[in-house]
């Protein structure tokens, strides 16, 4: 979570009824990020995944960071997600996730795909 985020979150938190639900997800938990959740949270059930003392990625995904301009981003993706389906040599239906700025290039991309 980006702490710029907290701002906001805190005025949310301050219209919402107490007594609500919430899920807090987070790749990560730093120091920044406990307190925040030990702060927002009431009965907290925390599930983890992996261990506990390493922070570290998954083994079976790759990362792929290919930095480009604006000009060329939408078709510098189509030739990682073009590598990556050559890739799958076992037909194992490859995956990604494409992280977007905002929600107008979201919808661009996605138009860009279909």
């Amino acid at each position: 979570m980006d702490m710029g985020f907290e701002p906001q979150i805190r005025k949310i938190l301050a219209k919402v009824p107490r007594q609500r639900h919430t899920l807090f997800f987070t790749a990560t938990w730093p120091a920044s990020i406990r307190r925040l959740a030990n702060e927002f949270l009431r009965d907290a059930f925390q599930v983890q995944i992996g261990n506990r003392e390493e922070l570290k990625g998954n083994q079976d995904i790759v990362q792929v960071i290919k930095p480009c301009s604006g000009y060329n981003k939408n078709s510098t993706l189509m030739q990682v997600l073009r590598d990556a389906s050559v890739a799958d040599r076992n037909n194992s239906g490859a995956k990604g996730i494409c992280f977007c700025s905002t929600k107008r290039m979201c919808d661009q991309v996605a138009n860009d795909l279909w």
